[in-house]
């Protein structure tokens, strides 16, 4: 019994030295080095193009709302400027800096009014209006 004790030691022993002198004396390294060491230059030339944008169309949604609803709302109007008068002419500068000479021939609600500019008449809202100035005639 004590003969086989120390055979089984003697080939585990045996066996251990053999992979322990295995790995040291390895040329390539493989599974169960533990270290691999690269020399020379890695490329990386092969990589394989990646088109990452944005294609066709996106749709979002929101989801859970909750259904609301405004009843009873009173109507809401801009008046047309107080000093406004038919048949008067104004210098009107629009919010892009354009300047148009304008005669009056209606007043309406919404800040809308009938205007003749020479050419034709036509209806404008002079809430968009930069400005509004009187001409003397």
């Amino acid at each position: 019994m004590r003969m086989r004790v120390a055979l089984g030691a003697a080939a585990l022993a045996t066996i251990l030295g053999v992979l322990a002198y295995a790995q040291e004396t390895q040329k390539v390294p493989g599974f169960g080095t533990g270290i691999i060491k690269v020399e020379g230059t890695v490329d990386v030339g092969n990589m394989p193009l990646v088109l990452a944008h944005q294609s066709g169309e996106w749709k979002v949604t929101i989801a859970n709302n909750p259904d609301v609803r405004v009843v009873s709302t009173p109507d809401v109007s801009v008046a047309a400027p107080a000093f406004l008068k038919k048949d008067s002419r104004y210098e009107i500068t629009w919010s892009t800096g354009d300047r148009e000479p304008l005669r009056v021939v209606e007043i309406a609600p919404g800040g809308w009014v009938r205007v003749d500019s020479g050419k034709r008449e036509r209806w404008v809202n002079l809430a968009s209006a930069r400005s509004v100035e009187e001409v003397a005639q």
